[in-house]
């Protein structure tokens, strides 16, 4: 796996703000809101993963409701989930792989649109202010 897939913009932010390893974490360094659990150096089990899942999307139903929708991207370092108002911004799709840094621009406008305004600013505008 290409090393910029296992560390997207997102993650790499999030883990400036040194976040405890199996709880639930947000970050001053991302300007929207997002939930995330470091785990550590032990080993991915199935029921680590659905647990630090479970209690990510636990934070995210308190503050946003059951009926929330987020994305969610997860590497070998962290999970998080993103909740968000939109599911697009300037007609250009935002899925989890855009929380990742990854957004496809159809178009060479789409395209200069996306680098003008950056990847955070995109996210700032489809997830919700970051309320912490």
């Amino acid at each position: 796996m290409p090393e910029y897939l296992d560390m997207p913009p997102s993650i790499s932010l999030w883990l400036q703000s040194i976040p405890p390893v199996g709880a639930v974490h947000t970050s001053k360094q991302l300007p929207f809101a997002h939930f995330g659990v470091l785990f550590g150096d032990s080993p991915l089990l199935p029921s680590n993963v659905a647990a630090a899942y479970q209690a990510a999307l636990s934070e995210l139903t308190t503050k946003f409701g059951s009926e929330c929708s987020y994305n969610m991207i997860m590497t070998r370092s962290a999970i998080m989930l993103f909740p968000r108002r939109q599911s697009s911004w300037n007609d250009i799709a935002i899925n989890s792989l855009g929380f990742a840094g990854l957004v496809l621009a159809k178009t060479k406008d789409e395209q200069e649109l996306l680098n003008r305004f950056g990847i955070l600013h995109i996210l700032s505008c489809v997830g919700y202010p970051r309320t912490q």
